[in-house]
Order: structure tokens, then sequence, then C-alpha cells
């Protein structure tokens, strides 16, 4: 078997920091995983897949702090010695600086959540947050290879930018601007704008609202949704939501040729507390198209172990009907 030379760069990346800096001011948190899977194929080839997972922050604490970001990961299979199965993926791997809460920089490979700016980008962020009522995203970059793999694709290809304004504390209320401009293969993939926010109307009674429009593509709109929840030191639960949307298709999918239609979503929810940590709930929704509308209805019921509950489905996409459920451990 050849060496897994991914797998041991991984280790000794692990270990070579931890091992030092528990003599300097140097803060790390971090895990590793291993998860390792033994089958017989359908053609009775035997497949040894591992993937190892090394996760870890270290940070230089102060005014002035820096920080190294990671999260990466091996894969490889047994079946051709670890050979062309074998990728390395970098999921996040970034140097950040942050001084005094007021500007936080970040260089590298990072997951995005600035609004309508959502994904893994090879780029260059700044937030600067100079004053209590708000704070400015900006950032500039290439979208990070699907694949996640440790390459950087071609500027020319992939180029994207964006930012994201928050306004925070304005009595009850949270808003959220943003912008985002994408390219794939060199043509203008996603050209987005978004208001996104959030409102305490009660001390158990919350709001949430967003708006994202296209500036290219077939279709303005591309998602709507409004939320209410009510919940608290109360023995009711309650939520109501309605989303309007438009699904997006990559120019490559297998379904590009599907005809896409604006759909709505109608969702309600509530439970009753049984018992100190029981609950007896109720789910409806309902997703209307053009000509197909579905619906469902389903049961549940909560604990401190978990959860189990009975769905119904029926409308034009066809009937179903079954039991799920979750376990906490």
């Amino acid at each position: 078997m050849k060496p897994v030379k991914w797998l041991i760069l991984l280790l000794l990346i692990m270990v070579s920091a931890g091992a030092p800096i528990a003599q300097a001011k140097i803060h790390y948190r971090g895990y590793s995983l291993t998860d390792w899977y033994s089958f017989q194929s359908r053609d009775s080839i035997h497949h040894q897949q591992l993937y190892e997972t090394v996760s870890f922050r270290l940070e230089c604490p102060g005014t002035n702090s820096m920080s190294l970001v990671t999260h990466l990961r091996w894969q490889g299979d047994s079946a051709d010695d670890f050979d062309s199965s074998s990728v390395f993926r970098a999921h996040n791997l970034y140097l950040s600086f942050n001084h005094a809460n007021k500007l936080d920089l970040r260089v590298g490979r990072q997951f995005l959540a600035e609004g309508v700016g959502n994904g893994t980008f090879d780029a260059v962020r700044v937030n600067l947050a100079p004053f209590s009522w708000g704070s400015l995203a900006l950032w500039d970059g290439i979208t990070a290879p699907t694949s996640r793999k440790f390459e950087v694709q071609q500027a020319r290809d992939a180029k994207a930018f964006g930012g994201a304004l928050r306004l925070r504390s304005l009595g009850q209320f949270n808003l959220v601007g943003s912008y985002l401009y994408q390219e794939r293969e060199g043509f203008k993939f996603r050209h987005r704008v978004g208001i996104s926010g959030n409102v305490s109307l009660s001390s158990n009674l919350t709001g949430t609202a967003l708006g994202y429009v296209n500036l290219n593509g077939p279709s303005t709109l591309h998602r709507v949704r409004a939320l209410l929840r009510y919940s608290g030191m109360t023995n009711y639960r309650l939520s109501l939501e309605w989303a309007m949307g438009t699904p997006e298709l990559m120019p490559d999918s297998p379904f590009e040729d599907v005809e896409i239609e604006t759909f709505q979503l109608v969702r309600l929810s509530g439970a009753y507390r049984v018992g100190t940590d029981y609950w007896m709930g109720l789910r409806a929704q309902s997703l209307l198209t053009a000509n197909e509308p579905n619906s469902t209805l389903g049961l549940t019921f909560e604990g401190p172990w978990g959860m189990i509950g009975y769905r119904q489905r029926f409308g034009d996409f066809g009937d179903e009907s079954g039991f799920f459920g979750s376990a906490q451990y």
C-alpha cells in the first residue's frame, strides 16, 4: 500500500500545532475526526474508505489579535491503494486580524454568510464596525471549487465580490442590506441584491423577513420569506411561515432543460407542553406551484431523548405517509 501522504500531513498538523503552544501565549482549540467505512461493492471489490478531518483555531489574543482558522479533510479508498481516490480538501483555511472588534480582516479560503453573498470563497474580507449601530462588510475574491480541493480557480473564470451593511439596535429591529456579483466560466452568473431583518415584537413574539432580487437572469424574484414565531416560557410554541421563490439551476445541471416555476410555501406548526420536558406537536404545510399543489400534515411527540412523528403527504406530487424521528444522546 502506498503511503497515505495527506493523512500523515493532517496528523502532523494536529500534533505540531498542539505541542509547542502550551508554553506560548497562544490559544488553541480544535479537534480531529476519523471516519472509516468498510464494504464490498456489487462487483465484489472490497473497499476501506477513510476520511480524516482536522479542524482547529490558533489565536494570539489581545487588542490586536491574529488567528489561523482551518477545517481540512482528506479521503481515500483502499480499492486503488489510496492513489487516485486520495483527495485533500480545504473547507476553511484563512488568516484573521481583529482590532478591538472594530476591524476584522480575513484572507484565504472562508465560508461567507453576508446576506445574498453566501458560499465558500478564496477571498479578502474586511468587516468595519466603528459604531455601535452597525457594521459594513466588503469582500473580493474567487469562488472556491465545488470539490473544495486545495486549488484556486482562475480569477477570470470565477470572479466574485460583494458586501453587506448591517444596522442594529434600531429599537427592537435589525436590518441587513447585501449585494453579490459572481461569475462562472467568465460569464455573469449571479448578480443579486437583498434585504432582510428581524424584529422583537414582545418577549415571546419575534418576526423575520427577507427579500432577494436577481439583477440578471430569467426571473427577477429569487426569494421572499416571512416568519412569525411565538415561544418563550409558556406552554405553547407557534410559528407561521410564508415563502415565495424561484429555484436556481446551475448552467451545467442535468435538469437545466426542466421548466422552472415560481412556488409559494405556507407552513404552520405548533406544540403544547404535556409535561416538564415533553411536547405534542402539529405540523401543516402547503406547497403551491402554477398547476401542482401539494400538502403535508404531521403529528410529533418530543422529549429529552429526541422526537418521533408521523406525516401524511397528498396532492398532485403523489400520496405518501410514514414515520420519522431523531435521537439525542
